[in-house]
């Protein structure tokens, strides 16, 4: 692992450390609550409420000299357009980098929304993570169907029966 990667996993462990000392709510435009905490001057953490899809989730935004860096992009496009105009709120910098600290979509399920946003974007991840990327993000639309046709049949059941089936997943 390089002196960088070292140096982003300490600052989320920080960070996610820095949250039970208090952190400011915001609700931007879009209706997607996200707090926001300041780690240091120009180092801020963003972390969402839990959306039934991940517990929570935390992206890491470094403010440079010259544009931004964000550490986990989030689970959802709605999320990251957030988070992007919180960063808004606080410099007028490009982001122009986005690290995606591993292959799970709840970290990089935004880079779209910043890939848009920003032309001269680099998308940073390690190989492995990248080519789990690439393959994994189709295998996704089938399991969250089946978990959307499974719910629905529960909430169908407990609807018909009055009670909680408590078979939500």
């Amino acid at each position: 692992m390089n002196k960088l990667t070292v140096f982003y996993w300490m600052l989320c462990s920080l960070a996610i450390g820095l949250v039970a000392a208090g952190a400011a709510a915001a609700s931007p435009d879009n209706g997607v609550a996200v707090q926001k905490v300041q780690i240091a001057d120009g180092i801020y953490q963003f972390i969402t409420a839990p959306d039934g899809y991940v517990p929570n989730g935390n992206s890491v935004v470094i403010v440079n000299d010259d544009d931004v860096l964000v550490f986990d992009t989030l689970a959802r496009p709605s999320t990251a357009r957030a988070v992007l105009a919180e960063i808004r709120k606080i410099t007028n910098k490009p982001v122009r980098y986005v690290v995606n600290s591993h292959h799970h979509p709840d970290h990089w399920s935004g880079n779209e929304v910043y890939a848009r946003q920003f032309p001269n974007l680099e998308i940073i991840a390690s190989e492995e993570s990248r080519q789990f990327m690439m393959t994994i993000a189709n295998a996704w639309p089938p399991v969250f169907a089946k978990r959307l046709n499974a719910n629905q049949a529960a909430l169908d059941k407990e609807i018909a029966e009055g009670k909680d089936s408590m078979e939500f997943r």
